[in-house]
């Protein structure tokens, strides 16, 4: 399909007949027992699975995933490629939440992040 038409039909889902499907006002719902959408922040709303659905099919991967905020997606991304016993090497000019997370959470999680890089950048990498 071409994008223009992903970008109208993927991940399409009928609701009463409807021909698009419709804009989801509700913050809480119910469901059957094995889809159960619980709450609208957790990113599994009707409205939701279509746009992971048309984003990855425009994008030709095999899944998407949208965030409520752009710290949510930097610590969703940081926490799929690391675990504990994992060092990064970070520069100490991040966005500020970004630099708070690797700072005060992330160690909780066993994760070691920054380094001054400024001045042995070639022992910083070796003792990654």
């Amino acid at each position: 399909m071409k994008r223009d038409t992903l970008l109208l039909h993927a991940g399409r889902q009928s609701h009463a007949g409807a021909v698009c499907t419709p804009v989801f006002q509700s913050a809480t719902f119910t469901g059957d027992p094995d889809h159960v959408p619980v709450y609208a922040r957790l990113s599994n709303t009707p409205n939701h699975e279509v746009l992971h659905t048309r984003l990855a099919a425009i994008a030709g991967a095999e899944a998407a995933l949208v965030s409520a905020s752009g710290m949510a997606a930097i610590s969703t991304t940081l926490l799929s490629v690391l675990g504990a016993g994992d060092h990064l090497l970070a520069l100490d000019c991040l966005y500020g939440g970004t630099n708070g997370f690797l700072r005060r959470l992330a160690p909780d999680l066993g994760i070691e992040a920054f380094e001054d890089l400024r001045d042995d950048f070639d022992r910083a990498l070796s003792d990654a």
